[in-house]
């Protein structure tokens, strides 16, 4: 699956609309942003394989994302280290106090 402009962050299915939920599961990314706002943006592409979606949950010592595994075609979870007590992202800056 290549990267797409339209392409669900949850479900990963290509989207009719750039705006608005998904029309297959309801997902919507605004929502998903605004609630986390120190997360990788959805669409970024990790070790040219992995493309994020969107965070399954955050704690005190990184974040979860749903992911696509671009050479598996499947689902993953990927867990990025980010101890809130010392580093943090402002835009694609990560500060380490």
């Amino acid at each position: 699956m290549a990267e797409r402009k339209n392409l669900c962050y949850n479900c990963f299915q290509e989207k009719p609309e750039t705006d608005g939920p998904c029309p297959y599961c309801g997902f919507d990314l605004a929502e998903n942003e605004k609630k986390f706002p120190v997360a990788l943006r959805a669409g970024t592409v990790l070790n040219g394989r992995y493309i994020i979606g969107r965070v399954l949950g955050q704690g005190g010592f990184g974040i979860t994302y749903l992911a696509w595994d671009t050479k598996l075609e499947a689902r993953v979870a990927v867990k990025e280290f980010m101890p809130n007590e010392i580093a943090t992202r402002v835009g694609t800056t990560v500060s380490v106090a």
